[in-house]
């Protein structure tokens, strides 16, 4: 077994569990685990994992940004991502607030042209209450 991608909220740690065959996602308190979430999407893809409050998490993958409450277990795909998008990196907000700092790749195509590529980088601010993202661009700061 191996654990990646944790996160800490007061006494609970949630993170990715390794198993053979199998990869979840799951929250420890007190060396028990108190919550569990099947990750049926494909190990590569896994991006990062936060807690967003007390009750919830937040992750993302290629697929884009989820927001899982733990207590119900109810699991939203809040934000869906097309292919030339890709968050690389995820820090929630503990302020109330539900926004996230994130990382974001976009995949540029020249004309339409895919042997004519380039990338930019951003640093997003994304609202999860809204919907909205607010982009910095690197090096222009």
């Amino acid at each position: 077994m191996a654990l990646t991608h944790s996160s800490s909220y007061e006494s609970k740690i949630a993170a990715r569990r390794l198993l053979p065959g199998q990869v979840d996602i799951v929250v420890f308190q007190n060396e028990e685990i108190t919550w569990s979430y099947p990750y049926t999407e494909g190990f590569q893809n896994f991006r990062g994992l936060d807690w967003l409050n007390e009750e919830e998490l937040v992750w993302i993958n290629d697929s884009g940004i989820y927001r899982a409450n733990t207590t119900t277990s109810q699991i939203d795909l809040v934000k869906e991502v097309c292919p030339n998008i890709q968050y690389s990196s995820l820090s929630a907000a503990r302020d109330g607030s539900n926004r996230l700092l994130l990382t974001r790749r976009d995949y540029l195509f020249e004309n339409g042209i895919t042997d004519s590529m380039s990338v930019r980088y951003n640093i997003s601010l994304y609202d999860l209450d809204t919907g909205e993202e607010f982009y910095v661009k690197l090096g222009e700061m």
